[in-house]
């Protein structure tokens, strides 16, 4: 029997017209966009098919527009699959929406956290972020120590083997990146407004741990395999603690993805705009079968195949 994870993605899975069929083909799609617009106060479809200023890439844009997309993919599959998964996780942004397919969040409280995150993060003008592919972790590991008299930098994401994404003062990281293309790697630096998942973050800590206080979290209905420790986890009291400290700590995704492929995971669908996770995975896995739900079609050749 298949054991299948459900994975949602972070920041930079933003796109042009995403979501647009779920909306307005879909009453569930229309109803789950239309709370967000309500919760966050502002035109999220507009901003999500038309775009006019720009504005999607920026984090207090991108960040609720994803989730709002991944929550109306999540509603549709629950809708139409009587799958049960074993495990769900998010990279970064997408653990608050692994949080609300385990039900451990409302749909409210989801919105309500990730307005609020967006904007937290939005401010972080401090910083910077690269996305370094090629090199081992080990020999990045090396290049940061040799970066780190410019300023804080650290490991953001371990997202596969061979793509970790480095955070910290910009000239560390600048110097870093160039290291890294001296050995032979890609560094991509990162269009974000700070340096998330660093020691930099730390300031943003308290505001986030007040709000998070008054909300109410379930026991998860399934394990969610969480950022900051890649552990299965479902007792509601913890996702509090781990959240706060997601703000500051790297992300897991290698070893969260290492564990669930250990524990029989075979098959993973990724529910959210475009394929980042997807195709990171079938290059890294390319013996595991990895879906993606990004839209209706994507949806329901899904749906087809796992029946």
């Amino acid at each position: 029997m298949q054991k299948i994870a459900l994975l949602f993605p972070g920041q930079g899975s933003q796109h042009l017209g995403m979501g647009k069929d779920f909306y307005e083909q879909t009453d569930i799609g229309r109803e789950v966009f239309g709370k967000f617009e309500k919760g966050l106060q502002r035109n999220l479809h507009e901003l999500c098919f038309l775009d006019p200023e720009g504005e999607l890439r920026s984090t207090v844009n991108a960040q609720p527009a994803i989730a709002a997309v991944s929550a109306a993919a999540y509603a549709l599959f629950r809708e139409k699959s009587k799958v049960t998964p074993s495990f769900v996780a998010g990279h970064s942004l997408g653990e608050y929406s692994a949080l609300h397919a385990a039900g451990v969040i409302s749909l409210e409280d989801l919105i309500l956290l990730v307005d609020f995150r967006s904007k937290l993060m939005h401010s972080a003008k401090k910083g910077s972020m690269s996305a370094i592919i090629g090199l081992g972790e080990e020999k990045v590991r090396s290049i940061l120590e040799k970066a780190s008299p410019l300023g804080i930098i650290v490991v953001a994401n371990c997202n596969s083997p061979s793509q970790i994404v480095v955070s910290g003062d910009e000239g560390a990281v600048n110097y870093a990146s160039t290291s890294a293309r001296k050995e032979g790697a890609i560094a991509l630096p990162l269009a974000v407004s700070g340096a998330f998942h660093s020691p930099l973050m730390e300031s943003f800590a308290k505001p986030l741990e007040e709000l998070l206080e008054k909300i109410y979290f379930n026991d998860a209905s399934f394990p969610v395999i969480t950022n900051v420790d890649a552990v299965p986890t479902i007792a509601g009291h913890d996702f509090r603690r781990k959240l706060v400290k997601q703000l500051s700590s790297p992300v897991l995704w290698k070893q969260s993805i290492e564990l669930m492929v250990n524990k029989g995971v075979d098959v993973f669908i990724e529910m959210g705009p475009q394929q980042v996770l997807s195709n990171l995975l079938r290059r890294w896995l390319p013996k595991i079968t990895v879906y993606s739900i990004h839209d209706l079609p994507s949806l329901d050749s899904t749906l087809a195949s796992l029946r």
